[in-house]
């Protein structure tokens, strides 16, 4: 077959670099396969509607999180997150009792640890991460149908450590963890809704 009749023609160019010309034909189909590859693992394109869950799936209760780490009232911090990312993602609508919902959020955090990520010169912590790991399932509250789970869903968030003031630090070290609460929320709900 002739270049002139091939659908793809290679050109030289810059210095002996190829450059593959692909048809209209070719680039549909290169386009079909990305979207069936997408779609094949449950990925949904956001503000289209489409979610992973049933939509008589509405009223979603979020239980007490268990805390099996060392850091007091931890629990609060990641339910208030997801309770603030359910009620901001307007897909559910959060109710006070569990017996008043379609499904229920249950959370253990297994694990949460700080670790030193960079030093100074005096060889002292000038940064540190947050590391958690995160039993989550969400569930039907009458048929106990799991809809989604993952019992190892593990995020960090990292914070600079002041060597002048204790109290800066304090601040960087609780700010950061309020945000990965908010960010293990996140990640979940998206999870949730895609099937994934």
């Amino acid at each position: 077959m002739s270049p002139a009749n091939s659908s793809t023609s290679w050109s030289r160019i810059n210095g002996g670099s190829a450059q593959m010309q692909l048809s209209k034909r070719q680039v549909f189909w290169l386009i079909v396969l990305a979207m069936t590859s997408l779609w094949a693992c449950g990925y949904h394109f956001v503000g289209t509607g489409g979610d992973g869950i049933d939509p008589a799936i509405k009223r979603v209760h979020v239980l007490t999180f268990g805390n099996a780490t060392n850091e007091p009232n931890v629990e609060t911090t990641f339910r208030s997150a997801f309770i603030d990312r359910l009620i901001q993602g307007g897909r559910f609508q959060i109710v006070d009792q569990a017996a008043q919902a379609d499904a229920v959020l249950k959370g253990n955090i297994k694990l949460l640890v700080k670790t030193p990520l960079a030093y100074t010169a005096g060889n002292l912590a000038s940064e540190e991460r947050w590391s958690t790991t995160v039993d989550l399932s969400f569930q039907e509250r009458e048929t106990g149908k799991i809809l989604w789970a993952n019992s190892d869903f593990s995020l960090t968030a990292d914070y600079k450590v002041s060597s002048s003031s204790l109290s800066v630090t304090e601040r960087n070290r609780k700010e950061a963890l309020v945000k990965l609460a908010s960010d293990t929320a996140e990640r979940a709900y998206s999870m949730i809704l895609s099937g994934f």
